[in-house]
């Protein structure tokens, strides 16, 4: 890697550097990508201090998790955005269990049933795995990241168009997924 230029390294090959060349990989993927995972962060939580510790341990996850990294699933910018938005919900979660405010007893005519939350959530979750990868990172960029379409155009460094295109595409085979698995 030395003799090569790491910025004009795709994300998988740096995830996939050697030991030799893991830091100066480590350094290009967080320059590309700090700025925007961070603003998805300082978005949701709030302090500029808890979203530099949710970018700095996205990082350190991907990282400790390079090996098993499979692009066939979806591109590094996709993972470390759903590793910040997974990060952000367990600090809520912690917040919510520690705090000490009641919730109601009853729960309300809009509450959904814990059981049709997670059956949802493995519908959608296999629906989502049947899909190619370029319509997964939209969609969980979309959705877990809320980054405009431009800022998708950023990340997966391709052209608004392309990921215009995309979302249509990956949204419409969603649909066709959902329906095969009874959900649509």
């Amino acid at each position: 890697m030395s003799d090569l230029d790491p910025r004009a390294m795709t994300d998988e090959t740096l995830v996939e550097a050697d030991e030799a060349h893991a830091a100066e990989a480590f350094r290009e993927l967080y320059r590309r990508y700090h700025r925007p995972l961070y603003a998805f962060a300082r978005a949701r939580v709030g302090t500029r201090e808890q979203a530099e510790d949710v970018v700095q341990e996205a990082f350190a996850r991907l990282w400790r998790c390079r090996r098993s990294f499979d692009p066939e699933r979806g591109r590094v910018a996709a993972l470390l955005f759903t590793m910040a938005r997974n990060l952000i919900i367990d600090g809520q979660r912690r917040l919510v269990r520690g705090s000490s405010v009641r919730m109601a007893a009853e729960p309300t005519d809009t509450a959904i049933a814990p059981e049709v939350d997670v059956a949802t959530g493995m519908v959608v979750t296999a629906a989502l795995g049947r899909l190619r990868a370029g319509h997964r990172d939209v969609l969980a960029l979309a959705f877990w990241g809320d980054l405009s379409q431009g800022q998708m155009a950023d990340v997966l460094r391709v052209p608004v168009g392309t990921v215009k295109s995309r979302t249509f595409h990956a949204l419409r085979a969603m649909r066709a997924e959902l329906q095969l698995l009874g959900a649509g």
